[in-house]
């Protein structure tokens, strides 16, 4: 029987418990096939057909979002959305075969323009983005194009992603610009104009304010600009005040004395109305107190008022004091009631010193700057009287009369008041003696001469029992004892203490002195003679006297120690506190002290010791009293014992051990260290040691990754024992730092660490978990943080510095009613106060010279600068103008206070002196900062007086003539002014 079996090629054929074939080329194949059945087991060729299965192939095209795609694979089109993929199954009779394929899609690019808004005339600036080329309906191909229309217009951009694009369309808005309108003004100066501004929503001027209305002062003709904004846009217009200045109205003034006229003369105007009524360019005046005048100047259009002054100073009052003097003596005249003095002696000076020998007149004539006057005084000279004194010699110690005379009354410089007085001085001295007449003193001095006792001298003594002393004199020529001799030194040797008297002549006057010789007796020394063991110490004692000197030894001190080898003899000698002294001997004896050596002994457990002493004739052990040479014991644990050795009275002791080795007792190290780090393990207690690592010396060097426990054997002798240690290994610190906002320069931040015991900051070399830097700039800091177990580790914080800006402020100078603009320089934006007006310039016309703040920003930093506004001064000036007599000088000043001053005559000064020979009118020019101005004045000068005087013939008194005596009258003729 046979099988026809049709298997696709590739497929496997089984048949069951015999070979598996594998056919995979198409074609006819003839196989046994076998059948197992219950009648038995058949075998019969198969024929196997092997088809050829279908060979696929399809494309894989790529497309944009929005189109179609064709896959020829199978003639059939697709749109996806997104990439997709396709399969396709092919049959060939009975067999088939499955293809996949890929549709990409790449999506349309999605391109923005954002709209602008602009005001007619500006340009907008349209960016696209969103894909990789771009092309715009007006033209250009790039990402940006700049338009500038005039009416609001779309515009369209084709974005492209390789073969993908699309459209965008972006709006230009164009807004209109507002027809900004401004009033313009007329004024003098000194007056306010209004300018009203229109067109616009709101306004901004070029002075500051944002009002439609403002109000100015301007002192010159002065464009202003308004800014108009209606919402989105904003225009300019310029609009002016026209100023016609103020007549610089000056007017004369002067200081005269009283009763004296002066001219008063105005300028600077064409018409001028004084408040005297007259209207005419000078007039004249004369009060009788200082007053002011007021004079209105009119150019035509504008007036102007100018004050000046007429100063009267009175007449000095000139006063003198007067005096009265006596012969010799000085006095001081004082004048006043004026400013400067001249005295008819010459000086110069308010007071002055005279010394006249008779009664004189003194004139004084006082000047007040302006006016003087005269006064007469007087200085009365009293005569002194002649005083006279009697003198004398005397002996220190006796007394002498001294007589006064000449003179009413008597003063001594010794204090008594009367002709005579009685003085015992002890050296020669001059005495004074003031004697007066009722009016003047006058002084006479006289001296008492004092010859001096002889100042005897004698020395003393103090001796011993059987010394001698020697007594010695001095301080006179010759010398008389109490015993009985007339020599300069005497020999005593008194048996008690006893005094003795010299007395001393210098060949005018004596003197004596007593002296003494003291006595001392010599002390009774005492001293113990102790018995003592070789090696011990004694005290060896005195007593009777107040210091004590031993030997052998050279000790001191009533009591010394001593430690002799042998039996030895001391001597001590004792000083009493009067330096007398006494001697005594004594005998220490000294028996030798036994030295023991009795060596220590070490046993294992369970072993007997022997204890061997030497050194002495008997011995005593303790614990247990047992005596003999050696000691034998087997003590539990390691035991001390005690040995008494003694060679007849004197003995010693010695401690021995034995000492037990049991469970040998071993020591080592635990430390303590951070990751990576090395420990060293030491141990000690053995001889020998074995360590768990394998080593065998004393110290072994590990480095664990994390805590291990390290075993030590040892050995010593017979004895063993071991010990374990550990090695700590800590964990690293976790360092987090707080996150820094940014400072700006010259400001300090904070920085925070946690995760650790301590801190270390870098740069810097701060501590702390908290520390506050000051960087200059953008800066990097580093933290070490250590634990408790000195294990460290580090984190990196940042301080963003921004750079403060340095606001620099430029000042200036104006004059009253003017509008300076000050500018600030070194930020991005400004605030002025006060006002609060922001930009880089700030406009004011203050009244008075004002302090300006402007603070400046440049983002996130700010800093301030101040400026001045400086108002000048209004520089009217006025002089002086002074009336002099023909030969004369006066002062011409300036009235205002200027930087700078310049006159006609060349003067730079604000005061000038002038001398001028004819009435002459004189000019000053002076400058404040941003000002100027002159003045003019006249200095009248009037001719001095001719005087004449008339000649006369008068008779000699000779010859019998009888007019002789006739008075001659000379007449003056003077021209008075």
């Amino acid at each position: 029987m046979g099988w026809t079996i049709r298997i696709l090629a590739g497929f496997r054929w089984f048949w069951s418990g015999f070979t598996t074939s594998v056919y995979t080329t198409p074609g006819t194949y003839t196989v046994s096939c076998w059948s197992f059945c219950p009648e038995g087991t058949y075998r019969s060729p198969c024929v196997i057909t092997v088809l050829p299965g279908p060979t696929l192939t399809v494309n894989s095209p790529t497309i944009c979002a929005g189109q179609t795609a064709t896959l020829n694979g199978s003639g059939i089109s697709v749109t996806p959305t997104i990439t997709t993929n396709y399969t396709l199954t092919g049959f060939v009779a009975t067999c088939s075969a499955n293809i996949t394929t890929t549709v990409n899609v790449i999506s349309a690019p999605s391109i923005t323009v954002a709209p602008v808004s602009i005001c007619n005339g500006q340009t907008a600036t349209l960016t696209a983005s969103g894909a990789t080329t771009y092309t715009w309906n007006t033209g250009p191909n790039t990402t940006s194009i700049a338009v500038t229309p005039t009416t609001t217009t779309n515009y369209t951009v084709t974005g492209s992603v390789g073969t993908c694009t699309n459209i965008q369309t972006s709006t230009v808005t164009v807004n209109s610009l507002p027809t900004v309108t401004a009033t313009s003004g007329t004024l003098c100066a000194g007056q306010t104009a209004t300018l009203t501004a229109g067109g616009a929503a709101t306004y901004t001027w070029n002075t500051g304010p944002t009002t439609a209305t403002i109000a100015l002062s301007p002192t010159i003709t002065t464009n202003y600009t308004v800014t108009g904004n209606n919402g989105t846009c904003s225009n300019t217009q310029t609009t002016s005040i026209t100023v016609s200045p103020l007549p610089t109205v000056t007017a004369t003034s002067g200081t005269i004395c009283a009763g004296q006229q002066l001219i008063l003369t105005a300028g600077g105007a064409t018409t001028y109305t004084w408040n005297t009524g007259q209207t005419t360019t000078t007039i004249a005046v004369s009060p009788s107190t200082t007053t002011n005048y007021t004079v209105t100047g009119s150019n035509g259009t504008c007036v102007n008022t100018r004050t000046t002054s007429v100063i009267v100073n009175p007449l000095p009052t000139v006063t003198a004091t007067s005096g009265t003097i006596c012969a010799g003596q000085q006095v001081v005249l004082t004048a006043g009631g004026a400013t400067t003095y001249t005295w008819n002696t010459g000086p110069t000076t308010t007071t002055i010193a005279l010394s006249p020998t008779i009664t004189t007149n003194y004139t004084v004539t006082g000047n007040n700057g302006t006016c003087s006057n005269t006064q007469t005084t007087s200085v009365i000279v009293n005569p002194l009287p002649t005083v006279t004194a009697t003198s004398g010699t005397i002996c220190a110690g006796q007394t002498l009369t001294l007589t006064a005379s000449g003179a009413s009354t008597y003063t001594w410089n010794t204090g008594p008041t009367t002709a005579t007085i009685a003085l015992s001085p002890t050296i020669t001295t001059n005495y004074t003696v003031t004697g007066n007449n009722g009016t003047c003193s006058n002084t006479q001095t006289t001296s008492i001469t004092v010859s001096p006792l002889p100042t005897v001298t004698a020395t003393s003594g103090t001796i011993c029992a059987g010394g001698s002393a020697t007594l010695t004199a001095g301080g006179a020529s010759t010398y008389t004892w109490s015993t009985g001799p007339s020599t300069t030194s005497i020999a005593v040797s008194p048996t008690i203490t006893t005094n003795y008297t010299v007395t001393g002549s210098n060949g005018t006057c004596i003197n004596t002195r007593t002296t003494q010789v003291v006595l001392n007796p010599n002390p009774t020394i005492t001293v113990n003679s102790p018995t003592l063991c070789s090696g011990q110490t004694t005290t060896l004692t005195a007593g009777g006297a107040s210091t004590y000197t031993w030997n052998p030894g050279l000790l001191s001190g009533s009591s010394v120690t001593v430690s002799p080898g042998t039996t030895q003899v001391y001597t001590v000698t004792g000083a009493s506190a009067l330096s007398c002294q006494g001697t005594n001997t004594t005998s220490v004896s000294v028996t030798a002290t036994p030295t023991l050596n009795v060596p220590s002994a070490t046993i294992c457990p369970g072993n007997t010791a022997t204890l061997t002493a030497s050194g002495a004739t008997t011995y005593t052990w303790n614990p247990g009293g047992s005596t003999g040479t050696t000691f034998t014991a087997t003590p539990p644990a390691s035991q001390t014992y005690t040995v008494t050795g003694a060679n007849g009275a004197c003995t010693s002791t010695q401690t021995v051990a034995i000492n037990i080795g049991t469970a040998i007792s071993i020591s080592v190290n635990s430390p303590s260290i951070c990751p990576g780090e090395t420990a060293t393990l030491t141990a000690s207690g053995a001889t020998t040691y074995t360590w768990s690592t394998g080593s065998n010396s004393t110290s072994i060097t590990i480095t664990p990754t994390a805590t291990t426990i390290y075993t030590i054997s040892g050995t010593s002798s017979s004895c063993t024992g071991s010990s374990t240690t550990a090695v700590t290994v800590n964990s690293l610190p976790t360092i987090t730092t707080a996150t820094v906002s940014g400072i700006c320069s010259g400001q300090t931040a904070t920085l925070t660490a946690s995760g650790a015991s301590t801190y270390t900051w870098n740069p810097g070399g701060l501590s702390g978990s908290s520390v506050t830097v000051s960087p200059a700039s953008t800066q990097n800091y580093t933290v070490v943080g250590s634990s408790v177990a000195g294990c460290t580790n580090t984190a990196v914080t940042s301080v963003s510095v921004t750079l403060t800006p340095t606001v620099v402020a430029q000042p200036m100078s104006i004059c009253p009613g003017g509008t300076g603009t000050l500018t600030a320089f070194g930020a991005s934006s400004y605030t002025w106060n006060p006002g609060n007006v922001t930009g880089n310039t700030f406009t004011a016309n203050p009244s008075s010279t004002t302090n300006y703040t402007v603070t400046g920003s440049n983002g996130l930093c700010v800093s301030s600068a101040t400026a001045d506004i400086t108002v000048g001064i209004s520089l009217t000036v006025a002089i002086n103008s002074p009336t002099i007599c023909a030969g004369q000088s006066t002062v011409l000043s300036a009235s205002v206070s200027a930087t700078s001053y310049t006159w006609n005559t060349g003067a730079n000064t604000s005061t000038v002196v002038v001398t001028p020979t004819t009435t002459t009118s004189y000019t000053v020019d002076v400058t404040s900062p941003g000002c100027n101005g002159t003045g003019t004045t006249t200095v009248f000068v009037n001719a001095l007086p001719t005087i004449t005087v008339n000649t006369a013939a008068i008779c000699s008194r000779t010859n019998g003539n009888t007019n002789s005596k006739r008075r001659v009258k000379l007449y003056m003729d003077a021209f008075r002014s």
